[in-house]
């Protein structure tokens, strides 16, 4: 994990020479013509502490500051994005959740995993953060 203070930027960094690396973000996009499922139970809900939702903001403030992506991508309405962030060295890794929303900014989402609209998200970009 890198110090994201100063802010930073999302990479897509697999080459050829990496074809491999830890996945430390994901942005996936809704596909309307993939099915749409309802899922039934108990959703849980993320639970961080207080220095983890302080860097839940200082993520969502760098995004919406400016573009942070190394490769060409324009946020559309309802992009997905989960960025993979620890408080320190030695605390658990969290995913955290953000949301384009029409607003033309990210939102931290607050939904629950059994959200009928999360199973039409697929797959745009990946990479880490640096």
């Amino acid at each position: 994990m890198c110090n994201i203070n100063d802010g930073f930027r999302l990479c897509t960094c697999q080459t050829e020479n990496n074809p491999t690396f830890e996945i430390e973000w994901v942005v996936k996009r809704s596909n309307p013509f993939l099915p749409l499922q309802h899922h039934r139970g108990k959703a849980v809900v993320p639970h961080y502490n207080t220095q983890e939702q302080q860097l839940q903001t200082l993520l969502l403030n760098n995004l919406n500051a400016g573009n942070c992506f190394d490769f060409d991508y324009t946020p559309q309405t309802n992009d997905y994005l989960y960025i993979k962030g620890k408080i320190s060295s030695n605390a658990e890794e969290k995913w955290f959740s953000y949301r384009y929303s029409n607003k033309r900014q990210w939102q931290i989402d607050s939904g629950n995993s059994l959200a009928g609209w999360k199973t039409q998200l697929e797959g745009l970009e990946k990479g880490k953060m640096v």
